[in-house]
């Protein structure tokens, strides 16, 4: 009968062994996984950029700005008006965000109102409308084959009128 009993012991002192070993490796791992020391200062936001192609002529690589220039409420009557929709859109610009008006374009998110409709599929249709219209009369700033441009619909906006977020490129040095 002893004999069980210390066989017994024997096996619940392996298990808080076990249970012991567990709980050192897991403190030793913790530790490891902690930095220590001054945390490394955090990047000023204005100076981060995403990066694109790099031009093989100069060598630069350029960027766009994660500051964006916001237009919202511009109104859009008649989406084959290709001038009037970017003589609109340049006005809006020198009024809403004047520091943008010179500027060339990497992204441009554009936001169709479809709060009378509540037509999802025709609100993302008329913002690629305005989209291809951008690309047809201001390629100067709205290029196709440099510039995203994609549409989205917008909940709280009417049919006739698109949010405009621009997205300027970063100057190269």
């Amino acid at each position: 009968m002893r004999r069980k009993k210390s066989q017994s012991n024997s096996a619940s002192l392996a298990g808080w062994l076990f249970a012991d070993l567990a709980i050192v490796l897991a403190i030793i791992f913790l530790h490891g996984s902690i930095t220590e020391g001054d945390v490394p200062p955090v990047s000023d936001p204005a100076q981060t950029t995403t990066t694109i192609a790099e031009d093989i002529s100069t060598g630069v690589t350029a960027g766009v700005s994660i500051k964006p220039c916001k237009i919202e409420y511009l109104l859009v009557p008649d989406l084959t008006a290709d001038d009037q929709i970017k003589s609109d859109l340049i006005q809006e610009i020198s009024n809403q965000a004047p520091n943008c008006a010179t500027e060339k374009f990497g992204v441009v998110l554009v936001f169709a109102g479809n709060a009378d409709t509540s037509d999802g599929k025709a609100a993302t249709a008329r913002a690629e409308s305005l989209c291809n219209s951008l690309y047809r009369s201001w390629d100067s700033a709205i290029n196709r084959a440099s510039t995203y441009c994609q549409g989205f619909k917008h909940d709280g906006v009417d049919s006739q009128y698109f949010h405009v977020t621009l997205f300027p490129y970063i100057p190269s040095p």
